[in-house]
């Protein structure tokens, strides 16, 4: 009794509890509406001020640039009666500037006339100047190839004197070699009858050394062919050993990547079982149910099988799809039998936390699923029933909520599908998009959360991987004690062909320390030899260039003799020719003096005529450089006086323009002005809301609080 009392005052005030806590929902509610609404109408309240702010700127940036206009025009005006002033000044200077330019013209036409004189008698001076200078060039050329020819014999006769001399010294260079090398010649023969007996000696040591070397080298070789032997062995064991090696570290590595990928499997899949056992994700009242009947002992909730996504099953790939096909109806609880369930809610009802979808197994309808007219075509995958597996007694189920849907490979092919089949069938996509039989189409991307079809189907994947990577790893730890064993009879032999391989060096290190003393008494002798040699060839080669020497240079004497004697006879021919040059060359010196004469006499009268020339084209350029500079001048004053104009017309058209944007501004700041006026008006308006919601947000709070 006491029990049904608790549990009837527990429910009454569990009622009231709930019914206080919508109370505050609701109170909290309108508390968040009316803090947003105070937000919002704060936030109007800054903009608003900020715009009286920029206007009030605006205002005072008009003020500033109608003062700036006023400045302008002023300044304008000023500029105009200054260029005013300045055109009756230039209109002035314009008037003298031509009576000038009239007086410069005369007297320039007067100089014209004496320059045209002087200019005549200087071309006839010119021409007497220039036969003159004909002639002394003539008589230059005449002595310039008289004084060249000459030169050229002279130079000739030194040249015939410095070959006389050269060949003088050769002819006492030669005498002098030819006694140098007869003494070389008794010198060389002497140096090779002494290196060919010391060469004999030498050979008969080097004979004696190669016996011997070539003994120790066959012992030698012996011993290399038995170190090759034994280092080959070596080598296959090392290799064999870092092959085991590296296969147990490879071995390592794989079986500690899968370690790494079973602990993370395992952590993955007690996130599903633990998501799976919390029921995470369910409705408030699937969830409920479900736990009542884990907890049933009444068997009022007899037949109930579970949920939908707990008797369809999916793969990994196409779980996705089965989710976007289900959509809610995945937690829907699936019963065998209709009256239990019936009667639970007629009788407790209000157990109920939240709404709850059912299936019926035993109200399910019969009909056949009816068939795509369009299957087989391209784009479509297939229906949705078939790609998922369940028991024998759910199969009714699966093909009442998926049989309607079919899966295709994208939207087009949906919207295709639903054109020709409307109402009749609903569509899911590759990507996860479902077009709902009434035309819903449900798209975008999924949910971070899986669903409850995709969650079970990753689970149970992920226990078969387990499975998988606990079979591979006992099998990577087998194979890895295997290749520990291996690796330690593999370093047994590799020590004992090492200690072998020690043996055989050490034998074949005495044998080549033999073998290169010996080598360097045989190089050391050699050398000796090769010294001797070169000494024997050396001492046979001077004397044979020696004797050739010899030969060549007797004839070359006699040569330099005959050479002598010829030379001496060409320079008495070239002293007679140049006795002869030099009395022509003076003959034509003195005439030449007399033509120079003559040449100055003609340059100072051309020299006269041309100062006279140079002083009237002096004056005559000065006459033009006036003129042009009165022209210059006159068109200066002219594009003056032009420019005055043009300022006057540019500052009056500024004035104007000023007026107008001065009108401008003023009609700006005039609508500026009623803005803010209108802004100060909405501000007092939005300041009175502001207080209002203030006050009806402090009236919550006091509700919430008490």
């Amino acid at each position: 009794l006491r029990t049904q009392v608790a549990l009837v005052d527990w429910r009454r005030f569990s009622q009231r509890l709930a019914d206080h806590q919508a109370l505050i929902e609701s109170l909290g509610q309108q508390r968040d509406g009316l803090a947003a609404a105070a937000a919002a109408v704060e936030t109007r309240l800054a903009e608003h001020a900020l715009r009286t702010e920029q206007l009030n700127v605006s205002l005072h940036q008009i003020e500033a640039q109608i003062a700036t206009h006023r400045e302008k025009i002023a300044s304008a005006e000023s500029a105009i009666a200054h260029q005013h002033a300045r055109l009756r000044d230039l209109e002035e200077e314009i008037a003298r500037y031509r009576r000038q330019s009239v007086a410069t013209s005369v007297r320039a036409d007067q100089l014209e006339q004496q320059f045209s004189t002087a200019a005549a008698e200087l071309d006839t001076a010119r021409q007497q100047h220039e036969q003159i200078a004909q002639r002394l060039a003539q008589h230059e050329q005449q002595l310039a190839e008289s004084i060249e020819h000459l030169e050229s014999v002279r130079a000739e006769s030194h040249r015939r004197r410095a070959a006389l001399l050269e060949k003088m010294r050769w002819t006492a260079s030669l005498e002098s070699q030819l006694g140098s090398l007869e003494s070389r010649l008794a010198a060389a023969e002497s140096a090779r009858q002494r290196s060919g007996q010391r060469l004999a000696e030498v050979d008969s040591q080097l004979r004696s050394i190669e016996e011997a070397l070539q003994q120790i080298g066959q012992q030698a070789e012996q011993l290399v062919q038995q170190a090759a032997q034994q280092e080959s062995a070596l080598s296959a064991a090392a290799a064999r050993l870092a092959e085991l090696q590296s296969q147990y570290a490879q071995g390592q590595q794989e079986l500690t990547q899968l370690q790494r990928q079973r602990t993370a499997l395992a952590e993955r899949a007690a996130v599903l079982e633990e998501l799976q056992r919390r029921e995470q994700g369910l409705a408030a009242g699937v969830e409920a149910l479900l736990k009542g009947a884990r907890n049933d002992a009444s068997g009022r909730l007899t037949g109930l099988c579970g949920m939908v996504a707990d008797v369809i099953k999916a793969p990994v790939e196409t779980a996705p799809l089965i989710d976007a096909a289900l959509g809610p109806a995945a937690e829907y609880l699936v019963v065998e039998s209709s009256q239990p369930i019936r009667r639970f809610l007629e009788d407790d009802a209000m157990r109920l936390s939240a709404r709850v979808g059912f299936v019926f197994l035993d109200s399910l309808p019969s009909l056949p699923v009816k068939p795509l007219p369009a299957e087989g075509q391209p784009g479509i995958v297939a229906r949705a029933d078939r790609l998922v597996e369940t028991e024998p007694r759910f199969r009714a189920l699966a093909e009442h909520l998926l049989g309607r849907t079919w899966v295709v490979r994208d939207l087009a092919a949906a919207f295709e599908l639903a054109r020709s089949l409307p109402g009749e069938f609903s569509f899911v996509t590759l990507a996860g998009e479902l077009l709902a039989a009434d035309g819903t189409l449900i798209a975008g991307p999924r949910s971070d959360n899986a669903g409850l079809i995709s969650r079970r189907s990753q689970l149970r994947a992920v226990q078969a991987q387990l499975a998988e990577l606990d079979e591979a790893i006992a099998r990577a730890a087998t194979a890895a004690e295997q290749l520990q064993q291996q690796i330690a009879q593999q370093q047994q032999q590799l020590q004992a062909a090492a200690a072998a391989r020690r043996q055989t060096a050490e034998a074949l290190a005495e044998r080549r320390l033999q073998i290169t003393t010996a080598q360097e008494r045989r190089s050391q002798t050699q050398q000796q030899r090769n010294l001797l040699a070169a000494e024997l060839q050396a001492a046979e080669d001077q004397h044979r260039q020696v004797a050739q020497q010899l030969a060549q240079l007797r004839p070359q004497r006699q040569q330099a003799e005959a050479l002598v004697a010829e030379t001496e006879a060409e320079l008495a021919a070239l002293g007679r020719q140049t006795e002869q040059l030099e009395a022509r060359r003076q003959e034509l010196v003195d005439l030449q003096t007399q033509v120079r004469v003559e040449l100055a006499t003609s340059q100072q009268r051309l020299s006269g005529l041309r100062a006279t020339i140079e002083q009237l084209e002096r004056a005559r350029q000065e006459r033009q450089q006036a003129m042009v500079e009165i022209g210059q001048r006159l068109g200066e004053s002219l594009m003056r006086a032009e420019q005055s104009r043009w300022e006057i017309l540019r500052a009056e058209s500024e004035i104007a323009e000023l007026y107008l944007a001065k009108e401008k501004l003023a009609a700006q700041a005039v609508g500026l002005l009623q803005q803010r006026q209108t802004l100060r008006e909405q501000h007092g308006q939005l300041q009175n809301q502001l207080q209002q919601l203030q006050a009806e947000l402090r009236k919550i709070e006091r509700q919430l609080h008490a």
